[in-house]
């Protein structure tokens, strides 16, 4: 009786403990990034302040000072450069910046099992002789997956508060997932219009914010060269370490937040999305029927495989790859997303010296570019190649003076 209530209503228990368990792993995600952040920018700040005092020790040298400011002073000097090898050390330790992927790579997990779940897609297929509690059994069986991996990694040892989630369940969210009660059943279209919109939301939110960001750092860089030449001139040439030090900061935040390539990448993001949303709204109703998880999910794991080679783990975006090489090889719908996958292997190949697979993955990438018309991808795949080639001579001569 009790499932026939639930089967008959939009509320579904499992679906809500699934909820839970997003806003647990999202929260805490949110605010180990938070606190990473934090601290990556107060070792920079305290390294500023450590300059600038130094330079001014420097400068006023000739000023007498009280014995008492000239001991603190002097202490001061040796607190912050310790201050700054202390929170190295704590960033270290504590691991705050894997664990806050790891979480919010859980998360994401489970959302996209809730929307497959709902929409009846993927491994929730629903079969003539497949009963609803069958169904159930495989998302819960999922869910425990997820969980249990996560509690394999560094996220094991964090401490997860007694802070319980009390807003709403599902969760504020972006675009038209905003308007999705986070439990009724999802068809196709529904499925495409609701995960798309969320992303595209999300995305071109993050762009506008990372502009700015951009903007302000680039003027505050070129503010800064700008008074060492003015300082330059003036005679105060020792101040000019303390303009080196703030460019040489800003310039390091730009590139610890890889601003403009997470901006490309959002953009780039943005294009194939829409380009889904495009193709989907251009098929008849009965050819949508099956596909809208099948495309969505196979642009998220592409996705997912660049994060994991921008992140150094190369040999783990190459065995994503091989997976959804699998998935391409049986559905044709998805083979718009081969040449990308055979790229970004070689890619991958060739930071890890295996030149020889290197160079076949990027031919295979450059032959679907050209069946499919894409120029901008030929010309990206040949330049790769012709790296992969020039590192081939290198090695060969390499080889051959040492032999």
């Amino acid at each position: 009786m009790k499932q026939q209530i639930i089967e008959a209503s939009n509320y579904d228990p499992l679906l809500e403990l699934a909820w839970r368990n997003f806003t647990l792993y999202d929260g805490h995600a949110n605010r180990l990034q938070k606190g990473f952040n934090n601290l990556q920018v107060s070792i920079l700040t305290i390294g500023i302040v450590a300059s600038a005092l130094a330079v001014s020790q420097t400068q006023f040298k000739e000023i007498q000072l009280t014995p008492t400011v000239s001991i603190v002073f002097h202490y001061i000097l040796i607190v912050l450069p310790i201050s700054i090898s202390v929170l190295v050390a704590i960033s270290n330790r504590f691991r705050s910046g894997t664990k806050w992927v790891l979480l919010r790579a859980a998360a994401e997990a489970i959302k996209s099992e809730i929307y497959q779940y709902r929409a009846r897609s993927h491994i929730y297929r629903h079969k003539k002789d497949e009963s609803i509690q069958s169904l159930r059994e495989k998302f819960s069986s999922t869910l425990e997956y997820i969980n249990n991996h996560l509690m394999k990694t560094d996220v094991a040892i964090h401490g997860f508060d007694n802070h319980d989630y009390t807003g709403a369940i599902p969760p504020e969210m972006y675009g038209a997932a905003g308007k999705d009660d986070g439990y009724s059943m999802l068809s196709a279209d529904q499925y495409i219009k609701i995960r798309i919109g969320d992303q595209l939301n999300y995305y071109r939110g993050r762009v506008s914010k990372l502009h700015k960001q951009l903007k302000r750092l680039h003027w505050l860089i070129l503010s800064i060269g700008g008074a060492g030449t003015f300082l330059a001139a003036a005679g105060l040439q020792i101040w000019i370490a303390l303009t080196t030090s703030l460019g040489a900061v800003f310039l390091t935040f730009l590139e610890y937040r890889q601003v403009e390539n997470t901006i490309i990448k959002y953009n780039q993001t943005v294009s194939e999305l829409l380009n889904i949303y495009t193709w989907w709204e251009s098929l008849t109703f009965r050819q949508r029927d099956g596909l809208a998880y099948d495309i969505v999910q196979c642009r998220k794991q592409v996705a997912k495989a660049q994060d994991f080679s921008d992140n150094l783990q190369y040999e783990y975006s190459n065995k994503l790859l091989e997976r959804i090489l699998i998935d391409i090889e049986l559905n044709p719908e998805l083979r718009c997303y081969r040449s990308k996958v055979y790229g970004l292997m070689g890619s991958n190949n060739f930071r890890l010296g295996d030149l020889q697979h290197a160079r076949w993955r990027t031919e295979l990438a450059i032959r679907d570019c050209e069946s499919d018309g894409d120029d901008t991808g030929i010309g990206i795949y040949k330049e790769n190649l012709q790296i992969i080639s020039k590192k081939e001579v290198d090695v060969n001569t390499l080889t051959q003076s040492n032999s």
